[in-house]
């Protein structure tokens, strides 16, 4: 079966087409990625990349950044609002059936299918076999699922929006964040610490409170590029304000991974996903963010126990949402 696959999250809208059956994803072709900021709508951007491909497809599939109910939601990064039906109107009379689900429930359905080596283990573990699996992901905002256990080694995804959830300052500076943030948006969630927005917060804040110089200035550097030169800065050692934002982000990160896993009884083990873990990888292998995750005190030889792996595919959204394509066919 031949998928149009679509990624859209509040900073890119990407697309592919995959070939899949009920055996796995053969193949993954004709990958586009376009700026969703400068798109009015997810139907402009599906049309732009039929209109390149002149791609026909069996099913299409949208990966979304918010949570998906009766065919419909609203991007709230982008404030795009999207609907099955419209979706499926905008291509025409001839137009396939049309999937609807979270971006973060697409990867859940891409760990099922994916190898090895799209992984990368940061804590062996042991998972047991029917355990529930966790799955947290940082980008432009925080995304929470997990996987329940079926028969025949298959999996429920639940998707969830616990990256809404308030965030849990455990520590001081952490506290001192909270009542800056609190400031600006009134309520904080961990998504405004966990993201790339997050980490970009969490510069400025320490900039204010330590002073130094601002290295990335707003007027030069700005969005998810600010953010990205926050964490390579960070990652080299060669700021130490982007270095100190980059550590607290990585605990902060570590804290909430370990939460989603003790809320779910992710026996089965965690898994990091999302477009921030692969960039900033050898500062997770460091140690503080499984010190961060495990740290839960009576309960922390739970989670010293169970798998850590970072998902390294980049298509992993778009595979998971032709696999559920085709479950649904």
């Amino acid at each position: 079966m031949r998928i149009l696959s679509g990624d859209i999250g509040g900073t890119n809208s990407r697309f592919a087409v995959v070939e899949a059956d009920e055996h796995g994803v053969r193949t993954v072709t004709c990958r586009r990625t376009y700026d969703s900021a400068e798109l009015p709508g997810v139907e402009a951007a599906l049309g732009r990349f039929v209109e390149e491909t002149g791609v026909r497809a069996d099913r299409i599939s949208l990966a979304l950044a918010c949570p998906v109910r009766n065919g419909a939601c609203t991007l709230p990064n982008l404030g795009w609002k999207v609907d099955q039906g419209a979706v499926h109107r905008s291509l025409g009379s001839r137009a396939p059936p049309v999937v609807l689900l979270n971006d973060l429930e697409a990867v859940g359905h891409a760990i099922s299918v994916m190898e090895s080596e799209h992984f990368e283990e940061l804590q062996p573990g042991v998972g047991e076999a029917e355990g529930v699996m966790a799955l947290i992901a940082a980008g432009t905002g925080l995304g929470e699922c997990f996987l329940v256990p079926r028969s025949e080694g298959r999996f429920r995804v639940c998707a969830s929006e616990g990256g809404h959830a308030d965030f849990a300052p455990r520590t001081e500076l952490e506290w001192q964040l909270t009542r800056h943030l609190e400031g600006i948006h009134g309520r904080v969630s961990s998504e405004r610490v966990v993201s790339g927005p997050g980490l970009e917060a969490t510069y400025d804040f320490l900039l204010g409170r330590d002073g130094g110089e601002d290295v990335l200035d707003r007027s030069s550097v700005h969005g998810e590029e600010r953010a990205a030169a926050i964490a390579t800065r960070g990652m080299e050692r060669s700021d130490i304000t982007c270095t100190r934002a980059l550590d607290l982000f990585v605990h902060a990160y570590g804290a909430r991974a370990g939460n989603l896993a003790l809320t779910t009884g992710a026996t089965g083990g965690v898994y990091i996903a999302g477009g921030i873990a692969p960039k900033i990888l050898p500062r997770l292998r460091e140690g503080d963010f499984l010190a961060a995750l495990r740290d839960k005190g009576r309960l922390s030889y739970y989670l010293e126990a169970i798998p850590v792996r970072v998902v390294l595919n980049p298509d992993a959204g778009l595979i998971g949402a032709a696999v559920e394509a085709v479950r649904q066919h």
